[in-house]
């Protein structure tokens, strides 16, 4: 019966990518504007629609000129042009725990309050966690940046180990050059 049922709501929405992507830790395309592709691991990258899921040990790749909202309940993610972004495969993430693998472009990130860190975002310079607020980040070649807009992030140097906290109207930057948090 429950696979009748199934069967009749693809039918309905129409299937996307691997069915079962209703899981706690993938995040839905609400907007896009331009062109982005998922990838993963031995499978063929597909074009970005609205309404497809980025699931865990899946890459986007935005193009330039390209915006793309992703959510998950209340949680917001703007990924700005030229961004590649992922998330690791389910055998890495903790129950409760959400991480983004940045490599470049910036994202605008909301996340939900809660009383714990549970949000992180990792890029080869550093890494920031919050507990709940509004923040962007942004990578390039050779630095990365965090931004507060509210709340506060706790931010981590990969090389020097350095660590501060950022908190509304704050920023946060790492250059390959200096090492440390600036």
């Amino acid at each position: 019966m429950l696979r009748y049922i199934l069967a009749i709501m693809v039918l309905i929405f129409g299937a996307q990518p691997s069915f079962a992507a209703q899981s706690a830790d993938a995040w839905k395309v609400a907007r896009i504007s331009g062109t982005a592709w998922v990838a993963a691991k031995n499978i063929k990258p597909i074009r970005v629609k609205r309404g497809v899921f980025l699931k865990p040990g899946q890459t986007l790749s935005i193009k330039s000129r390209t915006r793309v909202m992703l959510i998950r309940g209340k949680e917001r993610m703007q990924v700005g042009p030229n961004a590649i972004i992922a998330l690791p495969p389910a055998k890495y993430i903790k129950r409760g725990k959400t991480m983004i693998l940045q490599q470049s472009g910036k994202v605008d990130l909301a996340v939900n309050k809660r009383d714990v860190k549970h949000f992180s975002v990792r890029t080869p310079y550093l890494v920031a966690v919050v507990k709940g607020t509004r923040f962007s980040v942004s990578v390039t070649g050779r630095k990365a940046t965090v931004d507060v807009t509210s709340g506060k992030v706790g931010v981590s140097s990969h090389v020097s180990g350095e660590e501060a906290d950022v908190t509304a109207g704050q920023s946060a930057s790492i250059d390959t050059s200096s090492r440390e948090i600036s």
